[in-house]
């Protein structure tokens, strides 16, 4: 059976990330991309499991490609 990684790119998030973390914690692997937010995002994605990797912000696209390469779980697209 084929596994999946679910990313969630933030940045000062505190208020949102435990929802956004718990909506896809059916997932094999969450990984959250943070552009090393100044609030407690980080702390409080980490303490409900998700792998957190600290990413500089250099616009949207880069840092989904970032993401994409801290997944250990990824499917090709066809």
């Amino acid at each position: 059976m084929q596994k999946l990684s679910a990313y969630i790119l933030t940045y000062n998030e505190a208020a949102k990330i435990e929802a956004a973390v718990a909506s896809v914690l059916w997932a094999d692997e969450v990984v959250v991309v943070d552009s090393f937010s100044t609030d407690r995002t980080a702390e409080i994605a980490a303490s409900l499991g998700a792998r957190v990797v600290e990413v500089p912000f250099e616009g949207f696209g880069a840092l989904r490609n970032r993401a994409l390469e801290a997944c250990k779980v990824a499917i090709p697209l066809p």
